[in-house]
C-alpha cells in the first residue's frame, strides 16, 4: 500500500516538474516576444535639387530597421536553399562593384539596381509591373522560393523583422517590403555630371559636346531623359529585323515585351535602361550584344535594323540614299561620337560602388 501511495506521489510530483518546464518554456516565449522593441526609425532619403523626389507607399515607410532587414537578406543566400535558385542572393547577380548588376556572357544581360524607386515596370520586358514591393514579392515567393520555416528558424531574421514590421514571424510579404526599402535606398546622384548641374565642377569641351548632342541632334534624351537617363518605358531600338511573331529571324529572346503581352505591336519593345553608371555596366543591350559604349553609339549613328515596330522617332532619323541595305542613320562624325561617349562617362558615380553602407553585411 505505501509503495502505491510513494507511487502516486512520484508522478504528482514528475508530471508537475514538467508542467513547471512548460510553464517556464511558455513565459521564455512570451519574455522573448515581449522584448521586441517596435519604434522604427524614419530614413530621409536626400536628394539632389535635380533629382524627383520618390513616392513611397505609405504602407511601406522607409525605416533603417526595414533597409537593414532588406540588405541583409538582399546579400544572404538563405534565401534561396531548397528552391530552384539554391545557392544564389540577390547579390549573387546584382554586384555593388558593378553598379548592382553582373557581367555576363550569354543569354539575357542583368539590368542594374539603381534608382528603381522610380519604376513602375522590371525586368527588361516587364514581366512585372507595380511596385518594388510587387516585384520584390515575385522575388522571394516565385523566384527564389524562400523556404520561410528556414528564414524563421533564424533568430537574426525575428528579432530584425519585430524591429521593422512589430512582429517576429517573417513572411513573403514582410521580405518583399524590406527588400523594396533596401531597393530604394540604391539610389544614385553622385557623378561628375550631377556635380556640374550643381555648379560644383565644369564639363570638358568634349564632354559638354556630347551633352549637347545627347539632348539635341542624336536625339538620346528621348528615351534616356536627364536627369535619370531612362523614361523607364519600352522602345524597338533597332537590334533586329523581322515582321511577325514568327519570323524565323527573331529568336525568343529577342522578342520583347511581346512575349508578357502578346501583342505585336510590342514585338521586340524593351525596357530602357538607366546610363547612370553606364560605363560599369557593359555588355550592353538585353542581349549582351554590344561591349563597348562606341559601339553602342554607332549602332544609332549607322547600324539600325528597321521593323515595323521600330520607335518611331528612329525612324525619323535620316536615310541614308546611298545605302542599299535601306538602313536608317544619324551619320554623325567619329568625333561626335566619341563626345557623346565622354558625356556618357560624366554619369559615373563612384561612391555608389564603394559605399560601405552597401556593402554586404556579412563578414567573409
Amino acid at each position: 500500500m505505501k509503495i502505491k501511495i510513494y507511487s502516486i506521489v512520484l508522478l504528482f510530483i514528475l508530471f508537475g516538474c514538467i508542467g513547471c518546464k512548460g510553464n517556464e518554456n511558455n513565459q521564455s516565449l512570451a519574455d522573448s516576444t515581449s522584448e521586441c522593441d517596435f519604434s522604427p526609425s524614419p530614413y530621409i532619403f536626400n536628394f539632389p535639387s535635380h533629382f524627383p523626389e520618390y513616392n513611397i507607399p505609405r504602407s511601406n515607410a522607409t525605416t533603417f530597421e526595414g533597409i537593414a532587414l532588406g540588405r541583409r537578406l538582399y546579400y544572404d543566400k538563405l534565401i534561396s536553399k531548397g528552391g530552384p535558385m539554391a545557392g544564389n542572393a540577390c547579390a549573387s547577380c546584382h554586384v555593388q562593384t558593378t553598379s548592382f548588376s553582373k557581367v555576363t556572357t550569354s543569354g539575357t544581360s542583368v539590368l542594374p539596381h539603381i534608382n528603381l524607386g522610380y519604376a513602375s515596370f522590371f525586368l527588361w520586358d516587364g514581366k512585372i509591373s507595380g511596385s518594388l514591393e510587387d516585384i520584390m514579392y515575385f522575388e522571394v515567393a516565385d523566384f527564389f522560393q524562400a523556404d520561410l520555416l528556414l528564414i524563421n528558424a533564424n533568430d537574426n531574421y525575428r528579432k530584425m523583422n519585430c524591429e521593422a514590421f512589430g512582429t517576429f514571424e517573417v513572411t513573403y510579404q514582410s521580405m518583399a517590403n524590406s527588400l523594396a526599402q533596401w531597393l530604394r535606398r540604391l539610389n544614385s546622384h553622385k557623378s561628375k555630371y550631377d556635380m556640374y548641374l550643381e555648379g560644383l565642377v565644369e564639363l570638358t569641351s568634349d564632354e559638354l559636346s556630347g551633352k549637347i548632342l545627347f539632348e539635341g541632334a542624336a536625339d538620346c534624351h528621348i528615351c534616356h531623359p536627364l536627369p535619370l537617363t531612362t523614361d523607364f518605358i519600352f522602345h524597338n531600338n533597332g537590334l533586329n529585323e523581322f515582321s511577325a511573331p514568327g519570323d524565323a529571324g527573331l529568336n525568343e529572346i529577342d522578342q520583347g515585351r511581346y512575349k508578357i503581352t502578346h501583342l505585336e505591336s510590342d514585338l521586340g519593345l524593351f525596357k530602357t535602361p538607366t546610363l547612370r553608371n553606364i560605363v560599369l555596366t557593359s555588355p550592353y543591350m538585353h542581349d549582351g550584344r554590344f561591349k563597348t559604349l562606341e559601339e553602342v553609339v554607332q549602332h544609332y549613328n549607322r547600324n539600325l535594323k528597321y521593323s515595323w515596330t521600330l520607335d518611331f522617332f528612329l525612324g525619323q532619323v535620316k536615310k541614308d540614299i546611298n545605302n542599299e541595305s535601306g538602313l536608317y542613320i544619324l551619320d554623325m562624325s567619329e568625333g561626335d561620337v566619341n563626345s557623346i561617349v565622354a558625356f556618357l562617362k560624366t554619369l559615373t558615380d563612384q561612391s555608389f560602388i564603394v559605399d560601405p553602407d552597401l556593402s554586404s553585411p556579412f563578414v567573409d
